[in-house]
């Protein structure tokens, strides 16, 4: 597989690529930046390296199964990332009206950062 790179503009000197992997950014992510001399003259972003056939992993699972590959998308905010899927969940099975307005209270307290 051929990985993306724009082109270099002519009114670009080079292309510099940081990432995906860099120790400094939180979740995986690529920049190319297009320089002229010692001036940035644009920057191309991609982002999502993390969340990469994750939709067809889910595909694939049941429901509790998902429940913890949720919690694996990012290692900062895993509770954020289950509480939305617990969510989304609900409103499919059409109960997110039967949760008890405590346990509601509840998630957004655990995945809200102290």
């Amino acid at each position: 597989m051929t990985e993306y790179a724009p082109p270099i503009p002519e009114t670009c000197d080079y292309a510099i690529s940081v990432g995906p992997q860099h120790p400094t950014h939180k979740e995986p992510i690529r920049f190319i930046f297009q320089v002229k001399g010692e001036t940035i003259a644009d920057v191309d972003l991609r982002i999502g390296f993390n969340h990469r056939g994750i939709e067809k992993a889910f595909e694939q699972r049941t429901w509790n199964q998902n429940l913890y590959l949720a919690a694996r998308l990012c290692g900062i905010c895993s509770a954020a990332h289950q509480f939305a899927y617990v969510q989304a969940a609900e409103r499919c099975a059409k109960i997110y009206d039967d949760i008890p307005l405590r346990a509601q209270y509840i998630r957004v307290q655990v995945s809200t950062p102290s």
